[in-house]
């Protein structure tokens, strides 16, 4: 019979899995505006740092309550689209566990995940944080916090629609994302 993991083993493993992440820098960060990017000469591959997808504008995303349900919209989603999500018609690509995590590392996880997810073109998610049924209480922690993690200026401008998904797919103890398209940088 083996022990249960303890607090410290977590925490190294995840502290671990994390080392070589960097953060993201925002655009509101910046003390002075960007320097222009030299243009390739004609028929030069283009540099690395050109590839890829940028960040998309910040949006507002309207999140509603109902119970222990929740779902957001961000500006051009609409109804139908949380209907399919929830339906699971929708395929999620990645699926990402919250189970185990304190609050401040599954928030880290996710705003890491989302960022991932957007740049490697991934526009579905399913993130498992369950239904608090063993937290101290029986308060389900990263049920609640979640939508607001969602919702906030780090996240908002990735995600298009998320809801808490059917019950054959965790019920209230997972929530569906849908993520914008991500849009290529230019030149």
């Amino acid at each position: 019979m083996s022990r249960p993991p303890r607090e410290d083993d977590e925490r190294a493993a995840l502290e671990a899995a994390l080392r070589d992440v960097k953060p993201l820098r925002r655009r509101t960060e910046r003390a002075s505006p960007p320097r222009p990017r030299p243009r390739p000469a004609a028929g030069a591959p283009s540099p690395a740092s050109d590839a890829g997808a940028s960040v998309a504008k910040p949006t507002p995303i309207r999140v509603e309550r109902r119970g222990a349900a929740a779902s957001g919209l961000g500006d051009g989603a609409d109804r139908a689209l949380l209907r399919r999500l929830r339906s699971g018609e929708i395929a999620a690509e990645v699926v990402l566990d919250l189970h185990g995590l304190s609050a401040a590392a599954s928030e880290r996880a996710v705003h890491t995940a989302l960022a991932d997810a957007y740049a490697g073109g991934v526009r579905c998610l399913r993130i498992v944080h369950g239904r608090g049924a063993r937290s101290p209480g029986g308060v389900a922690v990263l049920r609640d916090a979640l939508p607001g993690w969602l919702a906030d200026a780090r996240a908002a401008p990735l995600v298009l629609a998320f809801t808490t998904a059917a019950p054959r797919d965790g019920g209230d103890g997972a929530t569906w994302v849908y993520l914008r398209r991500a849009r290529p940088r230019s030149r």
